[in-house]
């Protein structure tokens, strides 16, 4: 499984000179809430059974421990999914160098993942799937969004569609 990810800063609106004295737009800007919606959509396409699943959860924080990150939002499917979907959140924010390198972190995980399941499958012959993966992950006022093969990623700023990742396809 290999990793193409993107890096994007959300720019909050600029604020009038005039109307603002430079103190209120440092509260503004430190007290900035996003408003976020996330939502996914899969197609069973040819499929006996739907085989994706997605995971979202919006508070890392209680869920972890940390408070770095506000949204992970993943979409997996087969059985390499559901071992994905199990694995990549905790292997992401237990790396040392969580809140240092997230950019890293969220390759690394990627790839330690993909190692483990691949270890999983020598010790569990029924487990031979593989899996698409993306995540988006807010923290503070930037989005990293990470992805391995062709799931897909789309902001929606004012009703416009940014996308927010290529697909990965595989080099060998």
């Amino acid at each position: 499984m290999l990793l193409w990810k993107t890096f994007v800063a959300i720019q909050l609106e600029s604020i009038c000179e005039d109307r603002v004295t430079l103190e209120r737009k440092q509260n503004l800007a430190t007290n900035f809430i996003p408003v976020l919606r996330s939502g996914e959509w899969s197609d069973i396409g040819g499929r006996l059974y739907m085989e994706d699943t997605h995971i979202c959860i919006s508070d890392l924080a209680k869920k972890f421990g940390y408070n770095l990150l506000r949204e992970e939002s993943v979409s997996f499917y087969g059985s390499a999914a559901h071992f994905v979907r199990d694995h990549l959140p905790r292997v992401i924010v237990e790396d040392a160098d969580f809140a240092l390198e997230l950019e890293k972190v969220v390759s690394r995980s990627f790839i330690e993942t993909d190692t483990a399941f691949a270890e999983t499958c020598s010790l569990e012959s029924s487990l031979s799937s593989g899996t698409t993966a993306i995540t988006a992950m807010i923290f503070g006022r930037s989005l990293l969004v990470a992805n391995a093969g062709d799931c897909r990623a789309v902001l929606s700023r004012r009703g416009t569609a940014i996308e927010m990742s290529k697909d990965h396809r595989p080099c060998c």
